[in-house]
């Protein structure tokens, strides 16, 4: 059908050819007219033209009016000019492009900002497929802990761990012909056996259940999200007008009636921007962040988009350490400062080992601090050794003693450095048990300080 309708149109525009480019010589000739009218227009008068609009006048002709997501339903009630940090959730701001742990270190990062900053909200800017369930759930736990209100604006798509984090946040609005969900956990080696599918699903329901809960979404619409073995079902019943088909049952007998069902079994829902809106997943749906602002604004104040929106870009620095995150970089460094260092005291004078080692492990402690691994006991055990040696060398002459414990500190100091940050309390119990994702990374970062240590030795 392609090959005939190239050839019915090619020979219209042979016949036609000459009356077209008349036509078209007119509309450049209109364009450009307009194009002059436009450029002398004075700055008053381009107001009413459509380029000229303000955002919150654009938005309203389509119906979008102060407050219209109804924020105060969802526990946010927003100063007249209040101060909003933006997090993108994208591939630039992840190492693997997906969710993963540095793009939940990023997060978290971000949320302190926002607390540090007195921030009025937080808008956690999603585009993502999706990613690693653990780094899912750590973003979860800390949006959930924020002091900062934190709501999710979908930008083209939340889709599996996406989705999870947008159930994550008070408020979703979405971008029209943004989806969300498809959230059903895979394993990218393969399907899982029958026991562990069970085990999983299990687990995402409760998860999707639980921030439900917290946040006031819809439970059977998450729930359809993750789960392919359920039914999801639109009911008349007003206390809950979404239900999976075993909730269903027990409501049809009380006089419940079916309205629509919005997924059967085997199928993973997902829904568009309007979907999500008429459901009441979503609060609104908005084209960018100045609807975004109108529709979160109290009724009555002044449309002047004066919120103060600050995006929370990543920064340089922190595309340097992204790129350096792999731990064999680390040891790397490690090891050449501890050379440097040697070979500055085997054959001391030129200053050059010194240098190196400053330098070396300035950088890795840096990284550390990035991946929140080193913090201000890691950085003052390694500062204090280094004294120590100082002093042993050119200062005070112990026969050793200093020189020892120096050592002692700066090595203690590297290994605490590939430790993540709550280990201790991990290991000790103290504050009950750790998370998996916590052990997996005490555990790595032993391997990795072991195999740096013997590697120097």
């Amino acid at each position: 059908m392609i090959r005939m309708l190239k050839a019915v149109d090619s020979g219209r525009w042979t016949v036609d050819g000459a009356r077209a480019f008349a036509i078209a010589r007119v509309c450049f000739a209109a364009m450009s007219l307009c194009c002059v009218l436009a450029v002398g227009a004075d700055a008053e008068t381009s107001d009413d033209t459509l380029h000229g609009k303000k955002p919150w006048i654009l938005a309203q002709e389509k119906g979008l009016v102060q407050g219209s997501f109804t924020p105060w339903k969802r526990g946010l009630n927003l100063p007249p000019a209040p101060k909003v940090l933006v997090i993108p959730l994208n591939a630039e701001t992840s190492k693997s492009g997906g969710i993963d742990d540095w793009q939940a270190l990023f997060v978290q990062r971000r949320l302190k900002m926002a607390e540090r900053d007195k921030c009025d909200l937080v808008v956690l800017e999603i585009d993502s497929y999706g990613g690693e369930l653990e780094a899912c759930e750590r973003i979860t736990q800390a949006l959930a802990a924020s002091k900062v209100p934190v709501i999710a604006f979908v930008k083209n798509k939340a889709l599996s761990g996406g989705a999870v984090l947008a159930l994550g946040c008070r408020m979703i609005v979405m971008q029209p012909g943004s989806d969300i969900g498809s959230a059903k956990a895979i394993n990218l080696n393969g399907d899982l056996a029958q026991a562990m599918r069970q085990k999983i699903d299990g687990h995402m329901r409760a998860l999707v259940r639980n921030l439900c809960d917290q946040n006031g979404h819809p439970r059977a619409l998450a729930q359809g999200m993750v789960d392919s073995s359920i039914e999801v079902i639109e009911t008349d019943d007003s206390a809950r007008r979404f239900m999976t088909d075993s909730e269903f049952a027990a409501a049809e007998v009380r006089g419940a009636s079916a309205v629509r069902k919005w997924k059967s079994k085997d199928q993973i829902l997902s829904l568009t921007a309007a979907e999500a809106r008429g459901t009441g997943l979503a609060s609104g749906i908005a084209a960018n962040l100045d609807e975004l602002m109108l529709g979160l604004q109290t009724p009555g104040a002044p449309q002047n988009g004066s919120a103060n929106v600050v995006r929370a870009d990543i920064s340089a620095s922190e595309n340097v350490a992204r790129i350096l995150s792999d731990p064999l970089w680390r040891m790397l460094l490690v090891i050449a400062g501890l050379i440097g260092l040697f070979l500055e005291l085997k054959s001391p004078g030129h200053g050059f080992g010194y240098a190196g080692f400053a330098i070396c492990m300035g950088f890795f402690f840096w990284l550390q601090i990035f991946q929140q691994n080193a913090g201000i006991l890691e950085l003052s055990l390694f500062a204090a050794g280094s004294v120590l040696v100082a002093l042993e060398l050119f200062v005070l002459p112990t026969f050793g003693a200093l020189g020892f414990a120096g050592i002692a500190g700066v090595i203690v100091s590297i290994v605490l450095a590939f430790l993540p940050e709550g280990s201790f309390a991990g290991l000790t119990g103290s504050q009950g048990k750790p998370p998996e994702y916590l052990m997996k990374q005490i555990v790595s970062g032993m391997e990795w300080a072991a195999l740096t240590l013997l590697s120097v030795i």
